[in-house]
């Protein structure tokens, strides 16, 4: 069994620098679209056995993921499986 967990970002807040020429400064051909609401991010647990894989397993939004609630995660999900 392979199991592993993963921090996803939905529209991933990186900055893209663009270097033009002041007289390209409203060329549209420069433009990098940007979106300013709706970023999110979650975290995800999951694996795969012989026999199949576990279902994927979503955090509460803000759940901070110790010892003690990978624990309840291993125990709901994977463990019934083995």
């Amino acid at each position: 069994m392979f199991t592993d967990e993963a921090l996803i970002h939905a529209c991933d807040p990186q900055s893209i620098y663009v270097r033009r020429r002041q007289a390209d400064e409203w060329n549209p051909d420069y433009f990098v679209p940007t979106i300013k609401f709706g970023k999110f991010s979650c975290m995800v647990y999951g694996g795969i056995y012989l026999g199949g894989r576990i279902p994927l397993y979503f955090y509460a939004k803000g759940t901070k993921v110790n010892s003690v609630i990978y624990c309840n995660t291993l125990g709901e999900t994977t463990i019934p499986i083995c």
